[in-house]
Formats: C-alpha cells, structure tokens, sequence
C-alpha cells in the first residue's frame, strides 16, 4: 500500500535497481499495472500482443518468487523435522 512519504523500492537491475516487480514491468513496458497483472493471470481480456510482451518480459526477470521460494524452504525444513523424528524412534 502506498503510504506518503514512504521509501519507495529499487527496481530490477533491467528496469534500473536491484528488485523487480509489476509496477516496474509495467513502467518498462509503458503499459498499465492491471494489464501486466491480467496478462501475468492469463485473462482473456488483454491482447495477444501485449500479452506475448509481458510474458517475454517477465521471462527475463531472473528472480526468484518469493512466495514460491517460502513454500521450498518451509517443505525441506518440515522433511528435515519428519526425518530427524523418525531417526529418534530408530536410533
């Protein structure tokens, strides 16, 4: 949420800083942060054309989602506990 006089972010090192996000994808592009987002959730209300761009775009974004990168770490740390407890009742 955009608060006034908050920092605002870096950008990716494509778009000119360190981090990267839709906003900046959008501004790169010169196109709405809705349409980035509609083409990003593959509604069918953005033109193929524009669609084809954001997606190349973001292709080239080598950063990791976060999100994605949460979930990873939280599923190795839950094996690592299921295998230390089940090492306990073996050993």
């Amino acid at each position: 949420m955009y608060r006034a006089g908050a920092q605002q972010r870096d950008s990716g090192p494509a778009f000119g800083g360190n981090r990267r996000g839709i906003r900046h994808l959008a501004e790169h592009l010169d196109i709405s942060i809705g349409t980035v987002s509609r083409a990003l959730n593959g509604r069918p209300d953005v033109n193929a054309e524009t669609r084809k761009r954001v997606l190349e775009a973001a292709s080239r974004d080598p950063s990791p989602n976060r999100a994605s990168v949460k979930r990873t770490t939280l599923l190795a740390t839950a094996a690592a506990v299921l295998a230390a407890v089940a090492l306990s009742f073996v050993f």
